[in-house]
């Protein structure tokens, strides 16, 4: 089970150094599935789709990689349109991989294998194509993503030239940065652009996700190899998919989960584990937000898009257990004389620590921890619609055991 970057020995040790790091919150926010596509299980209907975009008016648009094909649904799932098929003509593709949606509507998808970029109508219709193979200005190596600015021109992480490159509308080279090294990119292969106009870059083999100005300097980077949060391992097809508030979305493709971070790195929710379940994932490697919140990912290996969006969970209640997501959600916790938010996920009949932010309110009754005896003791949690006190064992970093469950009369 993956792990938090704060660990509970840290709340034992030292409570000073959790408030440095914890981000004050009104309570967990709840990401479900609302839909997947296909609706039924079709075969064929994708093969392993890795490039998503939202369109302005909600449709969403599909990089199906090895189909060689773009597919476009109605937010509802319904399938508008299939565009394209193999080969190198205007309007057919070789295993494209990322795929992004002008403010006008139009599209512009990575042609990765023709090593190329594509202009397409917000009807799929062939505008124009720019690039061919080669390590001028304007040429391309296999760019596996491209992200377009306010302003109409487009990024390219042109991945085989370990570089990013920034075209006018009509292809006109720009610039160009980055060349092979730890200190620049070793094949970057998603790239988003932040509604400020700087850059999100995901590194294949650096492990890390990089913030640049729009000029190519650095800002910042955090991820490192790892499963624990905040960590991303080997991101060959990490994408990035900053929010309006600056915070940026990351589907962790070897992880298996999707993660929410702030504009600093720091963890503020994730979900996802390695499986078929909806809510479930196999190597998620595109992922795009849409207007109203809800989060689309392309689920490359079980071959679907799943959408999630996000729920509230009832903040009357001072503790309750998804049964779905198998997520304790735990709204007061008190340790010693400070208070937190905290949810927990249940997997092998253990309970690991997700997340945890400062509490603004207080609830009754609270739940709380005993660094003596290491004991976290629920007094009310609502569970399968009903209530229960619990008692936890603290086991070993994030890790709880459950010692005892009673159902209250």
């Amino acid at each position: 089970m993956k792990n938090t970057s704060i660990t509970l020995s840290l709340i034992l040790a030292l409570l000073v150094l959790i408030h440095q790091t914890v981000q004050a919150a009104e309570g967990p926010v709840e990401y479900r599935v609302e839909l997947v596509v296909p609706k039924l299980a079709q075969l064929g209907y994708f093969e392993s789709p890795i490039g998503i975009a939202v369109a302005p008016d909600a449709s969403v648009w599909v990089a199906d990689t090895v189909n060689s094909r773009i597919q476009h649904f109605k937010a509802d799932g319904e399938l508008i349109a299939v565009v394209g098929t193999k080969g190198n003509k205007a309007g057919q593709f070789w295993s494209p991989m990322g795929i992004a949606v002008a403010p006008d509507g139009s599209v512009w998808v990575a042609d990765t294998f023709n090593d190329r970029i594509q202009h397409l109508s917000a009807t799929g219709q062939p505008i124009a194509q720019f690039g061919s193979l080669g390590p001028a200005a304007g040429q391309f190596a296999s760019p596996n993503d491209i992200a377009v600015a306010a302003d109409g021109s487009v990024w390219v992480a042109d991945s085989g030239h370990f570089r990013i490159q920034h075209l006018s509308a009509t292809g006109q080279p720009i610039a160009q940065f980055g060349s092979y090294g730890s200190g620049d990119f070793i094949g970057p292969t998603g790239i988003a652009v932040a509604f400020d106009g700087s850059l999100w870059v995901a590194d294949f083999s650096n492990h890390p996700v990089q913030h640049l100005s729009a000029t190519g300097q650095p800002i910042a980077q955090f991820g490192s190899n790892g499963t624990v949060a905040e960590r991303v391992v080997y991101p060959k097809v990490i994408a990035v998919a900053p929010a309006p508030d600056g915070s940026l979305w990351v589907a962790d493709a070897f992880n298996n989960r999707i993660q929410h971070l702030s504009a600093t790195g720091q963890l503020i929710a994730q979900f996802g584990s390695k499986g078929t379940e909806e809510g479930q994932f196999n190597y998620p490697s595109g992922i795009a937000l849409a207007a109203d919140g809800s989060v689309w990912v392309a689920d490359t290996g079980n071959n679907r898009l799943q959408k999630f969006t996000p729920h509230s969970t009832d903040l009357n209640q001072p503790a309750d257990y998804d049964d779905k997501n198998e997520l304790l959600y735990l709204r007061d916790v008190a340790v010693g004389g400070t208070h937190y938010h905290a949810a927990l996920q249940y997997e092998n009949n253990q309970y690991h620590l997700l997340t945890l932010t400062s509490a603004l309110a207080s609830y009754s009754p609270a739940a709380s921890f005993n660094t003596v005896d290491n004991l976290l003791t629920v007094p009310l949690a609502k569970a399968f619609g009903q209530d229960y006190s619990a008692v936890f064992k603290w086991v070993k970093k994030d890790t709880f055991e459950l010692q005892s469950a009673t159902l209250k009369q």
